[in-house]
């Protein structure tokens, strides 16, 4: 994993590469009705609209995992 690059996977099966930007986000003043506190927001480098929305609550749990938005 680098800043703006991830890698993963193995031998056996190939390696996976792309390029990507993480943003997370903290809500203030405290959770939203979901019970949501962070936004965590990951959109490939690849040209493409979509966007992945990841949530977590209080305790750093993930609360929601929204694929291929656009």
């Amino acid at each position: 994993m680098e800043p703006d690059r991830v890698q993963w996977g193995r031998a056996l099966n190939g390696i996976d590469e792309s390029d990507e930007s993480v943003v997370r986000l903290t809500l203030k003043p405290g959770p939203s009705k979901s019970g949501d506190v962070v936004l965590q927001l990951a959109k490939p480098t690849d040209g493409s609209n979509e966007i992945q929305m990841v949530t977590y609550d209080t305790n750093s749990n993930m609360n929601g995992n929204n694929r291929d938005l656009t």
